[in-house]
């Protein structure tokens, strides 16, 4: 476990592995580590182009002292509504009607592996959580309702649920009551507000645990109201540790 005085963010190199097909490497993995004994861990994922950096000073104002936080970079890949340019994306987004399966996959496939990584370091699964922002928050739902056993969280800010028509076949059974916070705000320009309320619809449809918040003035990014949320929602599942 690990258990640093220190709040000094490390980059650390992370091999990729191979399953049915070899999947994309991701970028850099930073850590805040835990400044007392090691309780709990908080994967947090960027959107799209974007890298963890936004979240680091933020995250060090709210967290407890028993929680490590880990934020994985996304692995490049042309992303078509850009021209094919390249960028940080957890899949690609070719346009509304076309969703990318295997880039979800991956992404879930390189996810997975870390939170498997965390469980061997003593971490109990019910002390994990995942999310993030915009994309992050939509690749977060899969990988946390795909995975193999009850996380304590998954929380998606400014985001939407993927491969929506795939549901409820790709939910894992162990996965079904891992709690989900979705927070999207009235006058987001990116993700529109209609597409986080309808996304919580289809999860809640299946019988899921969503809790779904409403705030207004964020834009597509992360204000107090947005923050206020997230962290009275964490810290609730938190009394678990």
């Amino acid at each position: 476990m690990n258990r640093s005085k220190s709040a000094v963010l490390a980059p650390i190199s992370y091999s990729a592995g191979v399953n049915s097909y070899t999947a994309l490497p991701l970028g850099k993995l930073f850590v805040i580590p835990a400044r007392g004994p090691h309780k709990a861990t908080i994967f947090m994922l960027h959107g799209l182009g974007s890298n963890p950096m936004p979240f680091m000073e933020g995250l060090k104002k709210h967290i407890p002292d028993y929680v490590r936080v880990v934020l994985p970079s996304a692995p490049s890949r042309e992303v078509g509504i850009y021209g094919n340019a390249r960028m940080p994306a957890w899949f690609n987004i070719r346009g509304q009607m076309e969703e990318d399966r295997r880039g979800v996959d991956e992404s879930c496939l390189r996810l997975h592996e870390l939170i498997d990584a965390e469980i061997k370091m003593g971490i109990h699964p019910r002390n994990i959580f995942i999310g993030g922002h915009s994309q992050g928050g939509a690749v977060s739902l899969i990988c946390g309702l795909t995975y193999n056993r009850k996380l304590g969280g998954i929380f998606a800010i400014s985001s939407f649920l993927p491969l929506h028509a795939h549901f409820p076949i790709l939910i894992n059974t162990a996965a079904r009551d891992t709690p989900i916070l979705m927070v999207n705000s009235m006058d987001d320009n990116i993700v529109p507000f209609k597409f986080g309320k309808m996304s919580a619809a289809v999860l809640m449809k299946h019988q899921l645990d969503v809790d779904f918040k409403t705030v207004n003035g964020a834009g597509h990014g992360i204000n107090d109201a947005i923050t206020k949320e997230f962290v009275a929602w964490l810290n609730q599942k938190l009394t678990q540790c």
